[in-house]
């Protein structure tokens, strides 16, 4: 924990349980997913269905979302590679004032470095950005007071988890921009779109409902998925055992 990050959570926990209506709008705003994915992902469509004959904004709104998915890899890659970093709500030493609302178990057992969250939506906020600056202003102003802030605000990050994430978001959405790159993430899932419009857009609106959610119904298949594999191991081991 730096000294930033230290007076910045002093300061916005100063303000906690001072006002009901303030700390479940932040924790509506942190949990609720109509203003996560929710808000960002119905941006994400209507620039998909504005007028556009050359294929050009499909082209960027794809490669932004290939490039959102390769953020999270990495976010994920390094919350497991570096060590481990405590939240505010969980850190003794602060004394930390659980907002109105916030649950102390929390994000339990998942490290703070850096937010996944800030990582995808300023991914995303990056990608289109660069395809429409009005609607790139918005989606930064969404992932920064919408996203980002009621995370610190509620002890979920510290800002330098924050601001960590939003560098990576920013730098891999800039990729978008690159056009060997862009092309590459974009060609094969435009002649998709294509040739099997049905299936691409069904698919779609899978990968949307996802992101909207932040994959949550996928982490909880695959935690589950794995737990009955190591259920169904430890069955086979004592069958072998007693045999």
């Amino acid at each position: 924990m730096t000294w930033l990050d230290l007076q910045i959570v002093t300061f916005l926990n100063g303000f906690a349980q001072h006002s009901w209506l303030f700390d479940k709008t932040m924790n509506i705003f942190a949990g609720n997913i109509i203003f996560k994915g929710g808000l960002i992902i119905p941006l994400f469509w209507w620039l998909w269905f504005r007028r556009d004959r050359s294929g050009h904004d499909r082209e960027y709104l794809l490669a932004t979302l290939v490039v959102s998915f390769l953020s999270l890899m990495v976010a994920r890659l390094l919350a497991l590679a570096l060590p481990f970093r405590l939240r505010p709500l969980h850190n003794p030493q602060l004394d930390f004032i659980l907002p109105f609302g916030t649950r102390s178990s929390s994000m339990e057992g998942w490290s703070a470095f850096p937010s996944d969250h800030a990582v995808l939506f300023f991914t995303l906020a990056t990608g289109i950005y660069l395809l429409s600056r009005k609607a790139g202003i918005c989606a930064f102003l969404h992932a920064a007071l919408i996203i980002s802030f009621p995370r610190i605000y509620l002890g979920l990050h510290y800002a330098t988890d924050i601001l960590g994430g939003a560098v990576i978001g920013i730098a891999m959405g800039y990729l978008v921009h690159l056009s060997r790159l862009r092309k590459l993430a974009a060609s094969h899932l435009l002649r998709w779109e294509s040739a099997c419009p049905g299936l691409f857009y069904a698919c779609f609106l899978v990968v949307s409902y996802q992101m909207i959610c932040m994959f949550d119904p996928l982490r909880m298949l695959g935690s589950e998925s794995l737990l009955m594999v190591k259920h169904l191991i430890k069955e086979a081991i004592l069958v072998a055992w007693a045999k």
